[in-house]
C-alpha cells in the first residue's frame, strides 16, 4: 500500500497474529487482532464510528441529501450483508460494520 511518509512507523504483529485467508480464496492474509490500549495503525488514528453517509447520486450528484433512516438504508444494509455473505466475510465482519 502505497504511504505518503518518508518513514511510515506501523505497529508489529505480535503473537496474537494468525495467518488466514481470504475468504472465497487461497490468498494468505496476516490477521492481527486488536485489543483495547494497543497502538493502531495510522488508518485508524481517527475513526468516524457512527457516521455514515448513503446519497443517490443519481437524484443527487453533489450529495447534499443524506439519504439515512429511510428505506434506501435498510436496502443498502442488506445488500452489504448478501455481499458478505457471498464472499464468506468472518463473522466479526458482520459485527464491526453493525450488519450482524
Amino acid at each position: 500500500m502505497p504511504v505518503h511518509r518518508f518513514d511510515p512507523t506501523f505497529p508489529k504483529p505480535d503473537r496474537r497474529a494468525t495467518i488466514d485467508f481470504m475468504p472465497g480464496s487461497d490468498i494468505p492474509v496476516l490477521r492481527q487482532p486488536f485489543a483495547e490500549g494497543d497502538p493502531l495503525p495510522y488508518w485508524c488514528a481517527r475513526p468516524r464510528i457512527g457516521e455514515h453517509h448513503l446519497y443517490d447520486i443519481d437524484l443527487d450528484p453533489a450529495e447534499d441529501e443524506n439519504r439515512l433512516g429511510g428505506t434506501d438504508e435498510a436496502d443498502m444494509v442488506e445488500l452489504l450483508r448478501a455481499g458478505l455473505t457471498a464472499v464468506e466475510a468472518p463473522a466479526e465482519q458482520f459485527e464491526r460494520l453493525g450488519v450482524a
